[in-house]
């Protein structure tokens, strides 16, 4: 499993490309802006992504890759309450969505750790879970490219 985040990144862009995406990467400021604004943290980690490529975009052809995810942008990310628009468990009370399967069939978010560059990232099948697959996004990037049965329900 690569462990290094920038070889990950880097691996995503290339199969981006490959798919004909457009990439477009976001400042830093942008960044800092939308984290004032929506007042979330982002761990260090998708600081590095998003500076290097902002998600997918929201129109077709580059709404979503040939498996069916769709990576937000950095303007993009919400938190669960807002996308699920019901009340949550706790338990994903400080959830942020970053991706979504088959057009919502599902969702991938992570719960920062306290503003530490701690986190893990999860499943969110419904309003009611959320089903730990790593805590690391180089993996999840890993586990993406592979098509890996981690970040389907089981």
């Amino acid at each position: 499993m690569v462990d290094n985040i920038q070889v990950s990144i880097n691996r995503l862009l290339e199969n981006w490309i490959k798919q004909g995406f457009g990439i477009f990467p976001a400042t830093i400021e942008k960044i800092e802006k939308t984290q004032r604004e929506k007042e979330v943290f982002l761990p260090e980690d998708f600081v590095k992504l998003y500076t290097v490529v902002n998600g997918m975009r929201t129109h077709y052809p580059d709404d979503m890759d040939e498996e069916g995810f769709f990576f937000y942008s950095v303007e993009q990310l919400i938190p669960c309450a807002g996308e699920l628009k019901v009340p949550l468990t706790t338990e994903l009370d400080d959830v942020l969505i970053f991706a979504e399967y088959m057009h919502k069939s599902w969702w991938y978010g992570f719960k920062a750790q306290n503003g530490r560059n701690a986190y893990t990232i999860g499943l969110i099948l419904d309003k009611d879970s959320f089903k730990p697959v790593t805590d690391s996004l180089s993996e999840v990037i890993q586990f993406y490219l592979e098509d890996s049965p981690r970040l389907y329900p089981q």
